[in-house]
């Protein structure tokens, strides 16, 4: 790249102005900062721009489906993620009351996206529920409900007789 060819090259989000002695270039972000950069750092892709847009190339490539924010995982990713833990893992506390019961999650729902499609937001102070709690995990027998909701429709609850040793 000779002298009169280097001048409005773009790499990434830079853009360079004009050359500098011993392989510099100097060069305008996107954002507007103005820097002087190795040029081959810039051939090479090691330098794109100026950091301003490292954030966003971090966060875009860690949010594939949408169910992460800043803060953490999204309620509705959350309440999937756990589903999913409840009927496919068996070292779950719950896992007996849900996999261990046989209870499965409709194949579509595998994928995050799709179960967001299905179910929509969770609205504030509801969790997943299962209409028919003998049923599995699919888009008709599925509602976001209330905590006393979710009671109302609970399985009777069946006590574990306790252990006497005896001596």
């Amino acid at each position: 790249m000779n002298k009169e060819q280097c001048e409005g090259y773009r790499f990434g989000m830079w853009t360079i102005e004009q050359r500098l002695q011993k392989g510099y270039v100097d060069c305008t972000c996107d954002c507007g900062i103005r820097k002087s950069v190795s040029l081959a750092t810039l051939k090479s892709g090691m330098s794109k721009s100026c950091g301003c847009n490292a954030g966003n190339a971090i966060s875009r490539s860690k949010i594939r489906h949408g169910g992460c924010s800043r803060s953490g995982y999204t309620p509705e990713y959350n309440s999937w993620r756990m589903m999913k833990e409840r009927c496919l893992n068996r070292n779950h506390k719950h896992y007996d009351n849900y996999g261990g019961r046989g209870v499965v999650i409709c194949p579509q729902w595998m994928e995050f996206e799709v179960f967001l499609s299905d179910m929509g937001y969770r609205p504030q102070g509801k969790s997943l529920d299962r209409i028919d709690t003998n049923g599995n995990y699919e888009p008709l027998n599925c509602k976001w409900s209330t905590r006393r909701e979710q009671n109302l429709g609970r399985r009777p609850y069946k006590h574990k007789k306790k252990r006497v040793s005896k001596k």
